[in-house]
């Protein structure tokens, strides 16, 4: 790998290790939300979990528990060690 590609791999290593602690603090928070928004649907009546608020409720709690998973898969760790193992030695 040529000078210049290794330049460039090592300047996504830094932009991608800037952004991890903004990442991991934006994917506990949707856990956090989607958390409570489950608790919120669990704690309504049944009338009104089989309402249109609890349907709203119970969809958007099942998207954020999506979004999180989503966002675990994501391991930006192993990113940036398969982006420092492709830059090589230099």
């Amino acid at each position: 790998m040529n000078t210049a590609r290794r330049k460039e791999i090592a300047r996504i290593i830094d932009l991608i290790a800037k952004i991890k602690d903004d990442f991991e603090d934006a994917r506990d928070s949707v856990e956090t939300v989607a958390s409570e928004e489950r608790d919120y649907y669990d704690n309504m009546s049944p009338n009104l979990q089989g309402g249109d608020k609890g349907t709203a409720a119970n969809d958007a709690a099942d998207d954020l528990d999506e979004a999180h998973r989503a966002l675990s898969d994501l391991d930006l760790d192993d990113v940036i060690t398969r982006l420092d193992n492709a830059k090589g030695e230099q």
